[in-house]
């Protein structure tokens, strides 16, 4: 389900009541941890959303070359409608963001991989087949930048007194009742 909130401060696209993008963004969210320092000339965004990080790359660099991919249809008509989406200059492709880093072959100085279906992200988006195909598609000196679930957060919020042990990459939440 997708729902627009209306502020003083702007809009709100929220999937399954969970933000997903905002405009103008939202003061310390993590969009701007999304923009490089260096200027891109091409852009890859695996998954566009309403267009967030679409639009502050080019309120940067006008003159970047973006292509994003967005699986919900339903999602850019929302960001089209409220967002402004419509006035963004890219490429955008309706379809599945893991199938079309493997379907095309164009380089890019910039990857963005911003999955999230509500607070669900898509694991195969953290297999080491997709990073290697990522980092394939990256120019020399081009940059991945991947926004995951913080599990140390979320998990806080679930078990909020635990241990956390750690042992070969892997993390343990331990809950004592």
């Amino acid at each position: 389900m997708i729902t627009i909130h209306k502020s003083p401060d702007g809009k709100t696209l929220s999937v399954k009541g969970v933000p997903q993008s905002s405009w103008p963004p939202t003061k310390g969210a993590y969009w701007q941890m999304m923009i490089p320092d260096k200027k891109p000339d091409t852009v890859l965004m695996l998954g566009v959303g309403g267009g967030t990080i679409a639009k502050m790359l080019l309120e940067k660099w006008p003159d970047i070359k973006i292509t994003g991919v967005e699986i919900s249809q339903e999602v850019v008509d929302a960001a089209i409608e409220h967002l402004g989406l419509k006035d963004v200059n890219m490429n955008l492709v309706i379809g599945d963001a893991f199938q079309y880093v493997f379907d095309h072959d164009d380089k890019y100085d910039l990857i963005v991989v911003d999955i999230f279906d509500g607070d669900n992200f898509p694991l195969r988006f953290l297999t080491p087949k997709f990073i290697r195909r990522c980092q394939e598609l990256l120019n020399k000196g081009g940059e991945l930048y991947i926004n995951t679930p913080n599990l140390d957060h979320g998990m806080s919020l679930i078990i909020p007194t635990r241990t956390v042990e750690e042992n070969s990459g892997n993390r343990i939440y331990k809950y004592e009742n």
